[in-house]
């Protein structure tokens, strides 16, 4: 159950588009903007409209720092100095990929239905002699066994999203961190998925680095992301993209013979997205106010509830049924005479909206929708089932 202090209602207020008729269940592709985001955008847009201009120090170096720390508590991490800001999910896999000391003949483990996000930085490795495997599983997930069946003694890093972004499986992160500790593997984590709603633990789960972009289920504008490393993986990663913020002492321009920033600062080469840095540390501040874990008994009671009503309606679940294995996400097969396309334009013509991909169904509804609008989604998609 959900803690009495808990109600969806509660948070609603600061959502607009909630006064609207429709029913917006597709967080896992991009989340509105809370009121509250917004605002802290906007204030840091006028503040390069007015006297000091060039006010950084004073007034968006706080914010970095709290959000860092934000970001921190988040994920399990020591403190902010673990964390750094990128413009992307792809970006910060990126610095990982380009920056790792792979050599020839090693390899890189990567389950067949990741983001491309997490694929592309890591076929580009293919140029430095790496070998980019990929497993298999079944019906959008997989087991600790198939993953352990794919390791050999090469598989230097297995790249691996905490929520599968179709099926919305969520890994068993902590026995995958022992079983590549066993094998001499690193455990790379996408967390954009799950960040939100689903626990990360980095330090008590081994886990060697997470990336995340924040305009999903952090709801922040785009261009915004995240990197952490433990302090030994940061020491294996070569700094392939070095700019003057790279440095021990940003101020000493002339001094180009430096050492790097002993911190996660080393990988953050240049000017930040200070607007959406302010968003975000207001976005996470709503969902400390919303208890993430009062989020995560929610959304998977939202989830089913939406599954008890599509029951008998001919979707067949594509992910976990699983309780631990579940996140925010719900997808489904659709039967076979469904066009999903033509589905998805007739629930968003009657104000549904939602995801498809690779021809599945995906809800992804979040901590202020309410059991009244999954009963309505549901009912919405059985009349357009019954109707085709």
């Amino acid at each position: 159950m959900n803690s009495p202090l808990f109600q969806p209602e509660t948070s609603r207020k600061e959502f607009p588009h909630t006064t609207e008729k429709g029913i917006y269940f597709n967080h896992a592709a991009l989340s509105p903007l809370p009121d509250r985001t917004a605002a802290a955008v906007q204030r840091s847009l006028e503040s390069r409209q007015k006297l000091p201009v060039d006010d950084f120090m004073s007034l968006d170096f706080p914010v970095m720092e709290q959000t860092r720390t934000r970001l921190a508590n988040l994920i399990g991490a020591a403190g902010g100095s673990r964390i750094a800001f990128t413009p992307n999910t792809s970006f910060a896999l990126s610095i990982i990929a380009n920056g790792f000391p792979f050599q020839n003949g090693d390899e890189v483990l990567l389950y067949e239905e990741e983001f491309p996000s997490n694929v592309y930085p890591w076929l580009v490795q293919q140029a430095r002699g790496v070998t980019v495997k990929r497993f298999s599983g079944e019906n959008g997930c997989f087991s600790t066994d198939d993953v352990r069946r794919a390791l050999n003694p090469n598989t230097r890093i297995l790249a691996l999203s905490a929520v599968q972004f179709v099926s919305g499986f969520r890994a068993d992160l902590p026995a995958l961190s022992e079983i590549c500790r066993a094998n001499g593997t690193f455990l790379v984590v996408d967390a954009i998925q799950a960040l939100g709603h689903s626990p990360v633990e980095v330090q008590a789960w081994g886990i060697d680095a997470l990336c995340s972009g924040c305009h999903k289920w952090l709801m922040t504008p785009q261009g915004l992301g995240f990197l952490y490393m433990s302090e030994a993986f940061q020491e294996r990663i070569a700094v392939t993209a070095k700019g003057w913020l790279s440095v021990a002492s940003v101020w000493e321009l002339f001094d180009t013979a430096q050492p790097l920033n002993p911190c996660m600062s080393r990988f953050e080469p240049g000017t930040f997205n200070l607007p959406a840095i302010h968003g975000l540390n207001q976005s996470l501040a709503l969902l400390e106010e919303a208890g993430y874990n009062n989020i995560r008994r929610h959304v998977l009671r939202l989830g089913d509830l939406l599954h008890e009503k599509l029951t008998g309606t001919g979707l067949q679940l594509y992910g976990p049924h699983e309780p631990e294995r579940r996140s925010a996400i719900r997808t489904y097969r659709l039967p076979a005479h469904i066009d999903p396309h033509a589905l998805y334009e007739t629930l968003c013509r009657a104000g549904l909206y939602l995801s498809v991909r690779n021809g599945l169904l995906r809800f992804s509804p979040y901590f202020y929708n309410t059991e009244a609008e999954t009963e309505k989604a549901a009912t919405l998609v059985t009349d357009c089932l019954l109707r085709s």
